[in-house]
């Protein structure tokens, strides 16, 4: 389940889980009985969540279309594909409208007076608040954060405010703080972080604004982020870059004209630094420069263990725009490996799963480099997800695996329509991932056939498409392909 769904109730939960499974399937009809082996519920179960889905996608897609159709017999949901691609924004809409995340955030501002005046408010009962209350502690104890008796936070600080940062910006609830976030964007900081540097898109923009709204909030109401993590590493402030010595003066500036008093001030502006270099945003700042020497020991290391790792594997060495790249998109994951890390709640984009099958030799240098950070370099306050995903992506954006590879040759027969041949063949070449060659030969030097007639092909290596291939199909075809792959690339038995 998604971590942040903690949030919600357990008929949420349940909708949201044949939401993720209606959306990942290929087939547009169902049989009730299918998905009832699939998630392990009753008849009764899946029908009644089905109708309350269908019913919640209407409202939020604005339609009076039916997603799920149920036929009159009970024993078959037909799909519409149009509305079941919005799986998140079904999501973000049963979080707003959770009693669980509201009542998250009166304790978040601090303005929770008590289960009676909650349960007026919501329509409940004070007993269901007293349960609410009490399922938020059992989930939240596993992030060492708990709710008071006086309905406070307590706990690490840091903790609390990248949980809350993340499920704003992940499922888009960042409304509830924009009175906050309209005063952070009115400060001379924030006007120059968004007008000077360089390399701030809006997205970047919208994450520093609230994560800074989010902060603010917590500094008025008199909670300070513990500075164990910033003293380890970055330097003092006065070994600073003039840019982000001016970031922190500004910062600090901005606290204490929103009532906060100096000593605090200058304690949390530090901070702000901290956490840009966590997100991986560096603002135009020498951000080498500002790091401990521990920090670029720590860097330097993992990239020349990386290489090494990379020569060891492919007999060729990373070219030095390579090395610039993984040092500038590693920065933040080194960062965040001193202290206590908050990579629970940064939600995972890749699964080990997916990648094996879409990158398998991918998955397998990924492996090979966690095993290096975890064993040779002693690293293991991050949780092995946040590091897979944070690795794999890095990878596939700044190492070039493709040169590996020799081409997939691939023959396209359609006897019975020799017209799609090209239609298929330019598809495919469009769409597929890895270096494809077409060849008129079917039987002497074509890795796979795609064809209605032919006999004298391995099974596993022929494709009987009448047509454009349906979603299944191109799966399967992408699944061979990825397996053809790995025994095309020159590799030492490393991976």
């Amino acid at each position: 389940m998604v971590v942040d769904l903690w949030m919600l109730d357990k008929k949420e939960q349940e909708k949201v889980t044949l939401l993720t499974e209606l959306a990942n399937s290929d087939e547009m009809i169902l049989p009730v009985s299918e998905l009832m082996d699939r998630l392990d519920w009753s008849k009764y179960k899946v029908l009644e969540n089905a109708r309350a889905l269908n019913g919640d996608i209407q409202v939020v897609m604005a339609t009076t279309d039916d997603t799920l159709l149920i036929s009159d017999d009970s024993k078959t949901i037909y799909l519409d594909d149009r509305y079941l691609g919005n799986v998140d924004g079904i999501i973000s809409y049963y979080i707003k409208n959770s009693v669980y995340w509201q009542f998250t955030l009166d304790v978040l501002n601090e303005t929770m007076k008590s289960y009676e005046h909650f349960a007026l408010q919501h329509a409940i009962s004070a007993g269901t608040v007293s349960n609410i209350k009490q399922t938020l502690n059992e989930r939240l104890a596993k992030y060492n954060l708990t709710i008071t008796p006086n309905y406070h936070f307590e706990g690490n600080e840091m903790y609390l405010r990248s949980m809350l940062f993340h499920i704003m910006m992940r499922w888009d609830v960042v409304t509830q703080t924009d009175k906050i976030r309209d005063i952070v964007a009115r400060e001379p900081i924030f006007k120059d972080l968004r007008i000077n540097a360089s390399a701030l898109t809006n997205s970047r923009s919208l994450v520093i604004q609230q994560f800074l709204a989010i902060s603010l909030v917590r500094a008025r109401l008199g909670h300070f982020i513990n500075s164990a993590p910033v003293r380890e590493t970055l330097v003092n402030f006065d070994e600073l870059d003039d840019r982000a010595q001016w970031l922190i003066t500004e910062w600090q500036a901005m606290l204490e004209r929103q009532g906060i008093s100096m000593t605090n001030a200058k304690e949390e502006s530090v901070q702000l630094l901290y956490i840009l270099y966590l997100n991986n945003i560096r603002i135009d700042t020498d951000w080498m420069t500002n790091v401990t020497k521990r920090v670029k020991k720590r860097l330097n290391d993992f990239i020349f263990k990386l290489e090494n790792l990379y020569f060891d594997c492919f007999n060729t060495e990373l070219e030095e725009e390579e090395l610039a790249n993984l040092r500038r998109h590693l920065f933040a994951t080194i960062i965040r490996s001193f202290g206590d890390s908050d990579d629970l709640f940064i939600p995972e984009r890749f699964s080990s799963i997916d990648v094996a099958t879409l990158y398998p030799v991918v998955h397998e240098f990924t492996n090979a480099a966690m095993k290096i950070f975890r064993q040779d370099m002693e690293i293991t306050n991050l949780s092995d997800n946040f590091l897979y995903d944070k690795l794999v992506v890095t990878f596939l954006n700044d190492l070039a695996f493709d040169k590996m590879f020799k081409p997939i040759v691939v023959n396209v027969n359609m006897q019975q329509y020799p017209s799609a041949n090209r239609v298929l063949q330019e598809m495919i070449k469009s769409v597929s991932r890895y270096e494809i060659v077409f060849t008129e030969n079917t039987t002497k030097n074509a890795d796979l056939v795609i064809s209605n007639f032919q006999a004298n092909v391995e099974p596993r290596n022929k494709f009987e498409w009448t047509a454009l291939p349906t979603s299944r199909q191109w799966h399967q075809f992408e699944q061979r392909l990825g397996e053809i792959s790995i025994s095309k690339l020159n590799k030492t038995s490393i991976l």
